[in-house]
């Protein structure tokens, strides 16, 4: 089966969802530069710009990349909505927090997107920040008994957007916590903050990293898909492929193996999933699989052109 029919599986693993036991850590690691992309600055009317080209709709992709997720909340305002537990730069593009006591069900994430189109999901309502639309979809209150969720989307008139979703026990609002939060991280994306800002934000060799980047390498690719923040799908010689960059447990990657030519391993599934470590694991972290370490995924619909488009993948973090 072609990957083009594959692409829920795909996205399953890219969240780290195919689960085997550990390797032994690998020895070689990457230098942390400074982030791929650079870009001038621009004034805070540049979200407002509808793009018109597909170049300007990569521009706007790049700088979104560039944004430090974690300070559009910053932990100033997070203790006003509780005790905060836990901060979590889980993602590049994403950051979740736990609010309250260990056994507390409250909890708040936020992540980067961009959003080329003007479609509301169905059901949301909308209110206007400024020009930044932002859509509210309560979950059904059916669902749950011993919760509440609510899911919002702030859009950029640039395609630019931040998506919100709240967890509240049965007595607080959730929409109207994902309301209260909304104006303050608009007005914190419009000053565009650099990774790092945030004392929670992980630094790694992925921060503003292009998942598209590969493309200048490789001869023969075509579009396949609407790229977004960390993943991009694209043609290479009759192949459909996607890369993607995500932060991955070591233990969740899979015990099949192969040597790349500069020395780093590549942990395979089914021959046309590869995954190879790209930088050190994160310190301090306790979750159930232990610490992560940012990774590049590569699938493809052979194992030709996976192994092929990883080794070009890996020559955008060299290894030292």
């Amino acid at each position: 089966m072609r990957l083009r029919g594959l692409m829920v599986v795909a996205a399953a693993v890219m969240l780290g969802l195919t689960a085997c036991q550990g390797d032994p850590p690998e020895t070689t690691r990457v230098a942390e530069p400074a982030p791929t992309t650079t870009l001038p600055p621009v004034d805070a009317s540049y979200w407002s710009t509808v793009p018109q080209t597909d170049e300007q709709r990569a521009e706007v992709s790049a700088r979104a990349r560039l944004i430090d997720v974690c300070a559009l909340v910053p932990r100033a305002e997070l203790v006003t909505l509780g005790e905060v537990r836990n901060v979590d730069n889980d993602e590049t593009d994403s950051c979740r927090v736990e609010l309250g006591p260990s056994d507390s069900v409250e909890k708040l994430s936020w992540a980067s997107m961009v959003v080329f189109g003007d479609a509301a999901p169905p059901g949301a309502s909308v209110r206007q920040l400024g020009d930044v639309a932002l859509s509210v979809l309560p979950e059904d209150p059916g669902t749950s008994t011993t919760e509440r969720t609510c899911n919002a989307t702030a859009k950029f008139r640039s395609g630019a957007a931040i998506y919100f979703k709240a967890t509240t026990s049965p007595t607080t609002d959730a929409c109207a916590r994902l309301e209260t939060m909304a104006p303050g991280a608009v007005r914190r994306w419009l000053t565009a903050p650099p990774h790092g800002t945030s004392p929670d934000t992980r630094r790694s060799v992925l921060n503003g990293a292009d998942p598209c980047a590969v493309r200048a390498r490789l001869d023969g690719t075509g579009p396949f898909g609407v790229p977004v923040l960390t993943s991009c799908g694209f043609t290479y010689r009759g192949d459909d492929v996607v890369v993607s960059f995500e932060n991955r447990e070591r233990p969740t990657l899979s015990k099949t193996t192969a040597q790349m030519p500069d020395g780093r391993t590549a942990h395979i599934v089914d021959g046309t999933s590869y995954t190879v470590v790209v930088g050190p694991e994160f310190a301090g972290e306790t979750s159930y699989f232990g610490a992560s370490a940012p990774a590049v995924n590569v699938f493809a619909d052979t194992p030709e052109a996976a192994e092929d488009v990883m080794r070009h993948v890996l020559t955008l973090f060299p290894a030292t």
